[in-house]
């Protein structure tokens, strides 16, 4: 059968009793409340009729803080359409209004997103964009501006004038502010990134010291030497300037091993130039003796290549078989008898010496072989001393007759004008 239980106490004030024994209960008639004193005797409230939660029915208000335990298990659990907060209107969403973490019903951005600007955090002004006029102060909510958007480049906690009282800070590099046509709303998009300016090796106090990009765009600002960098660039290429100003630098598309190779093979073609120029100079002086030989017998080569081109066309005279024909003018286009054999001309040669030299020479220059008989000399059109100094200004330095391609260089002898051939490739060095 139910047990009855009896209190001791029972008041039927609007208030509870001071102190109670521990253990004591206490009835108020008044505010309908149970009450019990704790083991230092202090009234403690059990159950009233602004104390209890039915688990049927309907109840409410309900006022006052209610804070839940810290704990992930101890949050409060309402299934989403059961779920009700009134005050809103169609189409607004729950927003958090200031720091303490209360919501308020905001409107839906319904228009295009736009990017409209930066914003700063540390003087609350913004830098709108051209095509949006430019501005640098924010302006007011309105439905000119429905979906126009800022990002924070620089962190603080100075909101920008016109944002409304919805909008608090502080502001992280990469937070928004966007407009739905009637408030300004802040998105906490910033604040995310693991890499600090400590981490590239940039600790300058600067606002936004920990983002990398404020502290990189603020030493550009300040830093007159400040050098930019290619947006990429390969591992291990050479960095080059890109332009006169010294604060660019591109990538070369060079890496040093590339430059060791060049450096081998421009070896090379100085050695092969060399070489050549030095061939080249022998050329010019044998061009240049028989130039000086040519000038030296003037009409001579025109008078035969005349003839020959004419192809002699006049016909000879009366002449003995044998002799030596001869030119009767200098049109080349008649011959006449030369009145000597060959042979005479040869018995004559040998009565007299046996090598034949031109009619003029200059004097003090070489004189050089006309063909291959050893019997003819001509002017060599130049000097001992000129051609000295002809070699002296081609080069000072002479190599061997031959060597083997691809091989190196080295000097021969202790004078530094000579080299010869190595022996030893660029293939077969370490």
């Amino acid at each position: 059968m139910p047990q009855v239980i009896q209190l001791k106490r029972k008041t039927t004030g609007a208030g509870v009793p001071v102190t109670l024994a521990p253990g004591e209960l206490a009835y108020n008639t008044t505010g309908h409340t149970l009450v019990v004193g704790d083991a230092s005797s202090t009234v403690q409230p059990l159950v009233g009729a602004t104390r209890q939660v039915e688990m049927t029915g309907d109840q409410g208000p309900i006022n006052g803080v209610k804070t839940f335990g810290g704990a992930a298990t101890d949050g409060l659990v309402v299934p989403l359409a059961t779920l009700m907060i009134p005050g809103g209107a169609p189409g607004e969403v729950l927003s958090a209004i200031d720091a303490a973490g209360n919501l308020d019903f905001v409107p839906m951005v319904s228009a295009s997103q736009q990017f409209a600007g930066s914003a700063k955090g540390d003087d609350g002004s913004v830098q709108l964009t051209t095509a949006l006029g430019g501005a640098t102060v924010l302006p007011a909510a309105a439905p000119a501006n429905n979906g126009w958007y800022v990002i924070y480049d620089v962190a603080g906690a100075v909101k920008p004038p016109n944002s409304g009282a919805t909008v608090v800070g502080p502001f992280e590099i990469g937070d928004w502010l966007i407009s739905n046509g009637t408030a300004w709303t802040h998105l906490q998009y910033g604040g995310i990134s693991s890499v600090t300016a400590a981490d590239v090796g940039v600790v300058a106090p600067v606002t936004g010291g920990t983002n990398v990009q404020a502290v990189l765009e603020t030493m550009q600002a300040t830093d007159a030497t400040f050098v930019v960098g290619p947006l990429a660039s390969v591992a291990d290429n050479i960095a080059l300037f890109d332009g006169i100003t010294g604060l660019l630098i591109k990538d070369s598309a060079t890496k040093l091993t590339d430059l060791a190779t060049k450096a081998y093979v421009d070896g090379e073609n100085t050695t092969q130039n060399t070489t050549q120029d030095t061939r080249d100079d022998a050329q010019d002086v044998l061009i240049a003796a028989n130039t000086a030989f040519v000038a030296a017998q003037p009409g001579v080569d025109s008078a035969q290549d005349t003839a020959i081109n004419n192809k002699i066309t006049k016909p000879l005279a009366v002449a003995a078989v044998g002799n030596i024909a001869t030119f009767a003018d200098t049109g080349g286009l008649a011959a006449l008898d030369g009145g000597v054999t060959i042979a005479q001309l040869q018995a004559d040669i040998a009565a007299g010496g046996d090598v034949i030299g031109p009619a003029l020479a200059v004097d003090l220059n070489i004189a050089v072989y006309n063909g291959t008989t050893g019997k003819i000399i001509e002017d060599g059109g130049t000097t001992i001393a000129a051609l000295t100094a002809s070699v002296a200004a081609k080069g000072d330095v002479y190599g061997p007759a031959g060597a083997t391609a691809d091989n190196f260089a080295a000097f021969d002898t202790a004078t530094g004008k000579l080299i010869k051939d190595s022996t030893h490739s660029y293939a077969s060095s370490p």
